[in-house]
């Protein structure tokens, strides 16, 4: 596949296998505790699921690129003009099959098997016009090999169309999605939507490659490559170098699908190449480093009664005393415990300052989207047109929205850390040599590569004369039925709710707001703002009280780390007294057993504390 890729999935099948081995060298001293936890890990590193979401302007040729991507030239319905009219996602299947999720008359979810050939029936806009089947998404299973290894990818509807609810969920996955996609060609020149979308698409997702499609159609298709990325690095501030830009040819690769080779000019296996090489640096590499840290701490605690032990029994060594210095930590650790521990306190109050800070940021910038919006509306250039306005005021809260969560996440969690490392009871006693057990609190860098959002309130109602707006909660959950609820924080979600509340308003309002031109045009944008943006304060203000709620879920949920921390703290240091206990009661014979018994399990315990430290080596080379 690629260097990098083929260097850390290697790295993390040993780190797979390495569990096997943890649980044996630990054996007794594992708590089921500990067990339960090393067994979630696992299950967590062996899920081998990497979504990818194709974005791109209508007619770009995304679904034709997907097809070719999988080697099945005819499995989405393709054309010249916005064909995608909802969310698909296609991944590995034994057989080529599809599943589609509509909302039932009692507005539950309803998932029915059809054919593949009849997809167009469901996800294009000719066979399915403005999702009058209410889909909420078309799930995909293709036997193809470069889904084999874990890719997901999701077919998304067009920017920069005439529909804004089009535009709008494609914004709604960008913070969800491991990877971005985006298409163009090599011959239109990117336009300003696109490379606006691009400037949100880099600041929420990790890693962002670029498909240059029809490079069949030009000949000098490196020239056009480099154009496009000296564009793109001139809107995202980057350096050209720093774009990935790959040229490919759909044409060419159905020659080679049809010809049995793969040795063509059509690009596709350099753009997957590129693909795993980005997500083997922001997705797999972080899942891999955050095993290693389980594994870590489970082991120093299934570790720390056997040192405790073994070093009590040394020459010159009184058992007392070590009992006695793991009493104190023993008593210390207890002290932690409960509802008015000074630490909770501690980390109440910085989450509270930081909630107070935040919530004047997004209230300050939501405020400034609206009135950015009604400014454009009332005073309209270019031939503004009021859908579009609309769509722009909605991705514009939506990024804010996402932006602001994510610096809630980040510096509550640092916060947390800071807390849990200080307050760190030692496992082991002084003089061992071993290292001196800290708490591990997963802190995002940025961006939390693969941050998926609890999206479960998406379905909410919205106030409207026009019963059509009801088409807004069908995005929302189309949404959800992509990224599953219950994977991370809520507050993500609102560009998928609450805001497509506000997109099922606009359709809904399509009788009333025909696209005219001229002051027609004008005198529509002007009447939009009229209604949006009283809409748009009442969507603020709950967008405030959801951020409110949520800041009070990772409160609380920091808070359950850490007491569990001090729980599993605890555990260990109770299994040290106990175990220095019983020795106290052996005989001569009995403790030179003991003895040997311990030599052998610490000697164990430090090639095992060896193979991890290694391995944590290679992934920081890596």
């Amino acid at each position: 596949m690629t260097g990098v890729h083929d260097a850390v999935a290697a790295l993390r099948r040993e780190v797979l296998d390495l569990y096997r081995e943890v649980v044996r060298v630990t054996g007794a001293d594992l708590s089921e505790a500990s067990r339960v936890r090393l067994r979630e890990s696992r299950s967590r590193l062996a899920s081998d699921r990497y979504t990818v979401t194709v974005c791109g302007e209508y007619s770009r040729g995304k679904s034709s690129l997907i097809n070719a991507l999988v080697g099945r030239p005819d499995l989405l319905p393709v054309g010249i003009r916005a064909t995608t009219s909802t969310i698909a996602t296609i991944h590995w299947g034994a057989e080529a099959k599809a599943a589609v999720r509509t909302d039932g008359e009692d507005g539950r979810p309803v998932q029915r098997e059809v054919p593949v050939g009849l997809l167009a029936r469901y996800g294009s806009q000719a066979g399915n016009p403005r999702n009058r089947e209410r889909v909420r998404s078309i799930d995909v299973t293709v036997p193809s090999p470069v889904l084999r290894r874990g890719l997901v990818l999701v077919d998304t509807p067009g920017i920069g169309t005439l529909y804004p609810e089009h535009t709008a969920v494609t914004n709604a996955l960008l913070p969800r999605t491991d990877g971005i996609l985006f298409v163009c060609n090599v011959i239109d020149p990117m336009s300003k939507p696109e490379l606006e979308f691009l400037r949100r698409a880099n600041r929420c997702c990790p890693t962002v490659l670029v498909a240059a499609t029809k490079a069949d159609r030009i000949y000098d298709a490196a020239g056009a490559v480099a154009d496009i990325a000296e564009r793109i690095g001139g809107a995202l501030d980057l350096p050209p170098e720093q774009v990935r830009v790959v040229a490919v040819s759909a044409t060419e690769r159905e020659a080679e699908l049809a010809e049995g080779r793969e040795d063509g000019d059509s690009g596709f296996a350099e753009l997957e190449r590129q693909l795993w090489e980005g997500l083997a640096a922001t997705c797999v590499a972080p899942r891999v480093e955050r095993a290693l840290g389980e594994i870590t701490a489970v082991v120093r605690e299934s570790a720390a009664p056997v040192v405790n032990e073994f070093a009590s029994m040394g020459p010159g060594t009184d058992l007392g005393e070590t009992l006695e210095q793991l009493a104190k930590e023993r008593a210390r650790a207890t002290e932690l415990r409960g509802p008015t521990a000074p630490w909770r306190m501690e980390l109440r109050r910085r989450v509270g300052e930081i909630e107070r800070e935040l919530r004047v940021e997004l209230d300050r910038r939501c405020q400034e989207a609206k009135r950015e919006f009604r400014f454009q509306a009332e005073n309209p250039t270019g031939g503004a047109d009021a859908r579009q306005l609309a769509g722009q005021v909605i991705a514009e809260i939506g990024a804010i929205v996402d932006e602001v969560e994510a610096a809630m996440i980040e510096r509550t969690s640092l916060a947390a850390a800071s807390i849990a490392e200080r307050i760190a009871v030692p496992l082991t006693v002084e003089g061992t040599g071993h290292e001196r057990y800290l708490p591990v609190i997963a802190v995002p860098a940025g961006k939390e590569p693969g941050r998926k959002r609890d999206l479960s309130w998406l379905r909410t109602g919205f106030d409207s004369s026009w019963a059509a707006g009801a088409f807004g909660a069908t995005l929302g959950g189309a949404v959800a039925s992509v990224f599953a609820p219950g994977a991370g924080m809520v507050i993500g979600g609102i560009v998928g709710g609450l805001l497509f509340n506000i997109i099922g308003f606009i359709s809904g309002a399509s009788g009333e707001f025909q696209q005219q031109r001229g002051e027609q045009r004008i005198h529509q944008a002007k009447r939009m703002a009229r209604l949006m943006v009283p809409a748009l304060d009442r969507e603020i203000l709950e967008i405030g009280r959801r951020f409110d709620a949520v800041v009070r879920r990772q409160r609380s949920d920091l808070e359950h780390r850490v007491e569990d921390e001090v729980e599993r703290s605890l555990t260990s240091l109770e299994a040290s007294v106990q175990r220095l206990e019983a020795s106290a009661d052996r005989d001569a014979r009995g403790l030179e057993d003991r003895l040997a018994e311990l030599r052998r399990r610490n000697e164990e315990y430090e090639v095992l504390t060896g193979r991890l430290n290694a391995l944590h080596d290679r992934l920081t080379r890596l």
